[in-house]
C-alpha cells in the first residue's frame, strides 16, 4: 500500500515537473516576444525622431519653400505619427490578450491538477475501505473458526463424559451381578 502511494506521488511529481517546464517555456517565449516588441518600438521611436528632425529642416527651409508645400509635409508627418501610434496601441492590445490567455491556461491547469488530486484521494480512500472490509471479514472468519473448534471440543467432551457414564454403569452392573 505504501509503495503504491509512493509511486502515485512520484508520478504526480513528474507530471508537475513537466507542467512547470511547459509554463517556463511559455514564459520564455513571451519574454522573447516582449524583447522583439521593444526593438520594434525603439526603431519606431528613431523613425519618429527622424520625422521631427525632418520637420525642423522643413521649417528652416520655409523661406525657400512655398507655405503650401510645408503644410503638406506637416500633414504627411502627422499622418505617420498617427499610424505609428495606432501600431503601438495594437501591439499593447496583442500583449494584453496574450497575458489573459496565459492566465486562463494556468487557471485551467490548476483546476485539472486539483481534480486529479481529488480523484487520487478518492481512489486511496476506496482502497483503504476495501482493505478494512477484508480485515473485518477475516476477523469474522477467525471468530467463526474458533466457535466451530470450541463446539467440537464441547461435543467431544460430551462423548467422553457419556462414555465414562456407560463404563461406570457397566461397573455398577458387574458389581451387582457378582
Amino acid at each position: 500500500m505504501r509503495h503504491s502511494k509512493h509511486s502515485q506521488t512520484n508520478g504526480h511529481s513528474r507530471y508537475s515537473s513537466v507542467v512547470n517546464v511547459v509554463l517556463l517555456l511559455e514564459a520564455v517565449l513571451l519574454l522573447e516576444d516582449v524583447l522583439l516588441l521593444e526593438d520594434v518600438l525603439l526603431i519606431e521611436a528613431v523613425l519618429l525622431l527622424e520625422c521631427v528632425l525632418l520637420l525642423e529642416v522643413v521649417l528652416l527651409l520655409e523661406d525657400v519653400l512655398l507655405i503650401e508645400d510645408v503644410l503638406l509635409i506637416e500633414c504627411v508627418l502627422l499622418l505617420e505619427v498617427v499610424l505609428l501610434l495606432e501600431d503601438v496601441l495594437l501591439i499593447e492590445d496583442v500583449l494584453f490578450l496574450e497575458v489573459v490567455l496565459l492566465l486562463e491556461a494556468v487557471l485551467l491547469l490548476e483546476v485539472v491538477l486539483l481534480l486529479e488530486a481529488v480523484l487520487l484521494l478518492e481512489a486511496v480512500l476506496l482502497i483503504e475501505a476495501v482493505l478494512l472490509l477484508e480485515v473485518v471479514l477475516l476477523l469474522e472468519a477467525v471468530f467463526l473458526l474458533e466457535a466451530v473448534l470450541l463446539l467440537e471440543d464441547v461435543l467431544l467432551l460430551e462423548d467422553v463424559l457419556f462414555l465414562e457414564v456407560v463404563l461406570l454403569l457397566e461397573d455398577v452392573f458387574l458389581v451387582f451381578l457378582y
